[in-house]
């Protein structure tokens, strides 16, 4: 590449070598449309999930300007979470379109970030950004701001910063100032937002000796090595200064000093939980997933799963057709391999080192959000590795299948599980309406307690809402005791980053859950009475 070739940015359109890059560019965005689609019409048929159900709950109870109060430990976040919520409306229709843009945003840059990294097989850039965005290894996707905002968003500003960096080092003089200011702006602001930022920037920093490898030219490798240092520097100081900002008492889980004693105390257990990350994100997850695949004909579901599928394979088979004369990499491909999994661990690390699980599954799989660009350029570049050239159809159809499976599946699941919340809301409706003070309903199944009451009271009127809260098993009996042992004076204390519920307790209900069934709903306390 020369050095006045075009390089990607964050906002730049792809300008391939060949021309049939401008296609293969608008088939990447056909295929992350085929994938976010049904995965857009899960998240507005399901909200709220995870944390949105205390969003929805705090924003209808206390208004919108609350939100910058509510996170002394992310005091930037906070106030964004309040600027995008007073300009589109706290509800479904409105958060579910920011987080599917951002979504989208994410997984299209990762395909550019590959392409940034292997000009010469551009052509599987669809595939990385099919896998970037299914519901694979991370399995958030369907919670809107309270995932896309604190873990997308920092991570999207972090690899923008790094292919503005790229821009700096291989282009002419005249865009090469602006390009380092925009990509030093993106990555302070990205760090500033979460903490997230910090995982995105160790693994981009780690791509750009993959990048000096290839550069042609001395310049461009001490333009690179000075992007290398700057961007380490500024990391370092906007982390300083993040740390400053925020309240680690209010979240201990995410204080520096967590990190120091895991390192000192538990180094063998931090290997142990990176390698297994490092095999979960390129390997692990997908065999996972691809266990599920299957078609049922009692489940229409699983039919448009695998129809669907089939047309992403179908897709990403067209797209990844490449140039049979196009040039070889100019490094042994096991070093590349090696190189990337190094970025990969260097993603995954923050995440080790704070005591976390390096392969949750569900909402805890948003950790991983940082370490997705690379783990999906890994794990694509090991398939290249593996099978013949005439034989890569083959890994590649296979992603598109399981990649759009797990988006159907992934939806279809959350709202049958919002529906039947839902239901658990009517049936407790008429309960609550005859009491004064609050009522409490205990779940015997496990889930997050505010997600459930949200859902179940996301059609009530706002005076009905507040006298309700519903738990789940393990926080009920941590609440309120044992069935058999329940205290004399009813009182709920439930504080959550200023949603509350503080007063006496009129009824405190056991809600009898099997299966996908309703079984009963009866008082709480054995010794209280029948089954209502």
């Amino acid at each position: 590449m020369t050095s006045h070739t075009p390089v990607l940015s964050l906002v730049s359109w792809p300008a391939p070598a060949r021309a049939s890059g401008y296609r293969a560019a608008l088939l990447q965005i056909l295929v992350i449309l085929l994938i976010g689609i049904p995965l857009f019409y899960g998240t507005l048929r399901a909200f709220p999930l995870y944390d949105d159900g205390w969003l929805q709950l705090l924003t209808r109870e206390s208004g919108t300007t609350i939100l910058s109060q509510t996170m002394p430990d992310r005091p930037l976040l906070a106030h964004l979470y309040r600027f995008v919520c007073g300009i589109v409306p706290a509800s479904a229709a409105g958060l579910t379109i920011v987080s599917a843009l951002l979504w989208f945003a994410f997984a299209f840059q990762a395909g550019l970030l590959w392409r940034r990294m292997f000009p010469d097989l551009d052509h599987y850039a669809g595939v990385v950004s099919c896998v970037t965005l299914a519901p694979i290894v991370v399995q958030a996707q369907i919670c809107t701001v309270l995932v896309s905002l604190p873990c997308v968003l920092p991570t999207i500003l972090v690899y923008g910063a790094l292919l503005s960096g790229l821009q700096f080092a291989e282009t002419g003089a005249k865009f090469r100032t602006p390009a380092l200011v925009f990509g030093a702006m993106l990555l302070t602001l990205g760090i500033l937002i979460s903490e997230y930022a910090t995982a995105a920037s160790l693994s981009a920093l780690m791509l750009l000796p993959l990048v000096l490898r290839r550069a042609k030219t001395n310049w461009q490798r001490q333009r690179i090595r000075g992007v290398l240092v700057l961007f380490a520097t500024i990391a370092t100081i906007s982390y300083l200064v993040y740390v400053r900002l925020i309240d680690l008492g209010y979240r201990p889980d995410v204080n520096p000093m967590q990190a120091g004693f895991t390192a000192r105390h538990h180094l063998g257990g931090l290997a142990a939980n990176l390698v297994t990350g490092v095999w979960h994100s390129v390997f692990g997850a997908y065999a996972a997933v691809a266990g599920t695949v299957g078609v049922y004909w009692d489940s229409k579901s699983t039919i448009v799963a695998v129809l669907c599928g089939a047309l992403v394979a179908l897709v990403l088979c067209v797209s990844s057709r490449g140039d049979a004369n196009a040039a070889e990499e100019p490094q042994p491909r096991s070093q590349t391999i090696l190189m990337l999994s190094a970025a990969l661990a260097a993603a995954l690390a923050p995440v080790a080192l704070m005591g976390r699980s390096t392969t949750l599954a569900g909402f805890g799989s948003r950790f991983l959000i940082p370490a997705m660009p690379v783990a999906a350029a890994l794990t694509v570049r090991i398939a290249l590795t593996i099978f013949r050239p005439r034989l890569v159809w083959v890994p590649v159809a296979l992603l598109g299948l399981v990649g759009e499976y797990a988006a159907v599946a992934q939806a279809s699941s959350a709202i049958h599980q919002r529906d039947f919340a839902a239901s658990i809301g009517t049936a407790l409706r008429p309960l609550v309406a005859a009491n004064g003070n609050y009522t409490v309903a205990i779940l015997s199944i496990n889930g997050m307690d505010y997600e459930l009451t949200a859902r179940a009271t996301s059609n009530w009127t706002l005076e009905l809402e507040r006298k309700v809260w519903i738990y789940d098993y393990d926080a009920g009996v941590r609440a309120f005791g044992a069935r058999t042992s329940c205290p004399s004076e009813l009182q709920i204390h439930k504080h959550l980053r200023l949603l509350s519920r503080e007063g006496p307790v009129d009824d405190l209900l056991w809600i009898e859950i099997r299966g996908e069934k309703m079984v009963s709903i009866e008082p709480y306390c054995k010794t209280a009475g029948s089954v209502r």
